[in-house]
């Protein structure tokens, strides 16, 4: 029997991912050609993408516990 895993290869992948799943569109024009990128300093991980239409920027940041 298989067993289907998450998509990602870390937790950061399967977070980007999801947003990529359930924040594809562009809220400005619309558009979905954007795609998430990450980058963290070990204290915070920030999401972002820039739209290729409209240059819309959309980010998210989550903080780590240490």
């Amino acid at each position: 029997m298989a067993v289907q895993g998450p998509t990602g290869t870390t937790a950061l992948d399967r977070m980007r991912d999801r947003l990529t799943r359930t924040e594809s569109r562009c809220p400005e024009c619309g558009s979905d050609a954007a795609e998430w990128t990450c980058r963290t300093d070990g204290g915070r991980v920030r999401y972002e993408r820039t739209c290729p239409s409209c240059g819309a920027v959309a980010s998210r940041t989550l903080r780590l516990r240490r």
